[in-house]
This record gives structure tokens, C-alpha cells and sequence, in this order.
């Protein structure tokens, strides 16, 4: 016989817990029977799942629905009992996420933003721009005007400067445009609040996730790779409650001239340690090892490079 329908329905919300928040993937686990569905929210920040049509259930399930986007997040529990499960408004806060479980993703991408807004790049391969909008009191999503966009320097609301992470978070390719980067606001800004945002653009840049590539020329260097190349775990405490992890962090440095791959490495090193504290997504990020200078075969000898390895200290993950 067909199970009958158990809806499970809710809004997620922004700050002032009444404004929905548009495109926010929401996860409705089982946590009886361990299997989950996803769903991205509508316009108006409600979602909608069932029970009946995502792996069954029997009264008495638990069931937890969270939702996450970049270093925003909410949770919440329920019990399959009666026709179905209204949640209501979930609100989103930038202050739970820290302590979830890890996303190596984040880790990187901070790292790399926080670096192309410190380094300067010695061939100024990107253009400044700042995009002006306007808040309504209710809108929370406002994407930027330029496709390429690397990294943002600034947000300002009316007079006050915003706080990345904290107030606002950039997802760099928006998932329902796969174009032009978006930034969220935590709180939506009040109606006629000039908003302003200034950032980096272009089609080429220089600090990346990736190894050189084949088809680069020597124009396109230099170039610096971040990657995290390792993690150790190791549970915290009695009970296996929570975890702490160290990560290894890799960055290399590619350049046509020694001097010039020493000059970035003094600075990346420079740059993360006066910021070693300040991070949203770790605590803590500290110099572990700097390599010997190494010519980079794959380019045919003509360029060099050096390796530098930090750790990532400490980083506490709740495990449910």
C-alpha cells in the first residue's frame, strides 16, 4: 500500500526572521533511517518535501532539516507524527556554521579572496569596479554587474562598512545563473540605503586552486596556487561529540624571475601571518615550511618556483 503523504514544509529566513531568502539549498535528513533530500527554495524562501516520495517513513522518524549557504545557516528537529510537519520560519545566522562539519571548499576560497585582496598583482591583470544599488527593506540577494568578478575589496551600507562572512557572504558563481557572482545579505538593507560594492574584475587573474596549465603563456605569469594538501583528524574530548582538525595548506609561487617569486613569497607569508587570527571559516593559520627555488620543468625551465606550507590549527567540527 502507498505510503500517504507527509509533507514537510518551511521558510528560511534572513536575520529579521520574516524576509525569505531565496536560492538557499534546504536538507531534509531522516535521521531515523539516514537518508536525506534537498531542496532549493523559491523566491520567497519557502520549501516543500515528502516524506512519501523521498525513501518512507513510519510515525515516530526523527527528522532535521537544515539549510546552509556560505557561512549562513540554520537548523531544526521534528518527529513524523500527525499529516505532516510545518516548520515555520527558519531564521539563518552567520554565527552557527563555524563548528559544523568541515568544507574544505570554504577553507580554500577564503584563503585565495583574502590573498587577491592583500597581494598586489605585479602585472595588474584585473580592472576596479564598484557597482551602486539600492536596498528595498526586503531584498537580500543583488547580484553584480560584471560576470568575471574575482574578489571584492569592500561592501558599504549607507555609512557603515560590512563585515564579510558576518553581514554578508559572496557566492562567486551563482548556482541559478551559472553568471554573474551574488552577494547575500544576512539582513536585508533598509528601503533607499545606498549600497556599495567594489571589486575586482576580468577574464584573467592570477591566484587559483589549480596547477599551471599547458596552454598559459609566460605572460600569464606570475602565478599562485592554494590547495589544501592534507588533513589530520583527531576527536576532541570524551563521548566523540566533536572533532579537531589541522589541515596542510599549500601555496606555490610561479614566476619568470627569482627575485620576483622571493618578493611574493615575503609577502604571501607576510600578509597571512599579521592575519593569522582573523579568519571566519578556521581560527588559527600558522608558517610551517618554505621549500628550496625549483625550475618548473612543465614550462620548459624558463620559469621558477617555491613552495610554502601552513597549517590550519585547530579547527572544531560537531559531529551529530
Amino acid at each position: 500500500m502507498p505510503l500517504s503523504p507527509f509533507p514537510v514544509t518551511g521558510k528560511i529566513c534572513a536575520s529579521d526572521g520574516s524576509t525569505g531568502f531565496p536560492d538557499v539549498e534546504v536538507k531534509l535528513i531522516n535521521t531515523t533511517r539516514y537518508y536525506y533530500s534537498t531542496y532549493t527554495t523559491e523566491s520567497d524562501g519557502s520549501f516543500s518535501f515528502d516524506l512519501a516520495n523521498i525513501g518512507g517513513y513510519v510515525s515516530g522518524d526523527s527528522l532535521k532539516i537544515e539549510s546552509s549557504l556560505g557561512s549562513f545557516y540554520v537548523s531544526s528537529t521534528g518527529t513524523v507524527s500527525g499529516d505532516g510537519w510545518n516548520a515555520g520560519n527558519l531564521t539563518l545566522s552567520s554565527s552557527q556554521l563555524p563548528l559544523r562539519i568541515i568544507n574544505f571548499n570554504q577553507i580554500k576560497e577564503e584563503i585565495i579572496i583574502f590573498l587577491r585582496n592583500v597581494v598586489a598583482d605585479p602585472k595588474n591583470r584585473l580592472s576596479a569596479k564598484t557597482d551602486l544599488f539600492t536596498g528595498n527593506g526586503s531584498k537580500v540577494k543583488f547580484e553584480l554587474s560584471e560576470s568575471t568578478g574575482k574578489n571584492i575589496f569592500y561592501i558599504k551600507v549607507g555609512d557603515t562598512i560590512m563585515t564579510p562572512y558576518t553581514d554578508y557572504f559572496v557566492d562567486y558563481k551563482d548556482s541559478s545563473t551559472l553568471n554573474n557572482p551574488v552577494v547575500y545579505f544576512i539582513t536585508p538593507p533598509s528601503n533607499g540605503t545606498l549600497i556599495e560594492v567594489r571589486y575586482n574584475y576580468g577574464n584573467s587573474s592570477w591566484i587559483y586552486s589549480d596547477y599551471p596549465r599547458t596552454n598559459l603563456t609566460l605572460e600569464d605569469y606570475p602565478r599562485v596556487k592554494v590547495d589544501i594538501i592534507s588533513s589530520r583528524t583527531e576527536e576532541l574530548g570524551l563521548g566523540s561529540s566533536s572533532n579537531t582538525s589541522d589541515m596542510l595548506i599549500e601555496i606555490i609561487v610561479w614566476s619568470s624571475g627569482v627575485n620576483q617569486t622571493d618578493n611574493l613569497i615575503k609577502e604571501i607569508r607576510d600578509s597571512l601571518i599579521k592575519n593569522k587570527k582573523k579568519f571566519h571559516f578556521f581560527n588559527l593559520i600558522i608558517p610551517n615550511t618554505i621549500g628550496p627555488l625549483l625550475n618548473a620543468p612543465e614550462r620548459g625551465g624558463k620559469l621558477v618556483q617555491r613552495n610554502m606550507d601552513f597549517i590550519v590549527k585547530f579547527k572544531i567540527e560537531e559531529v551529530d
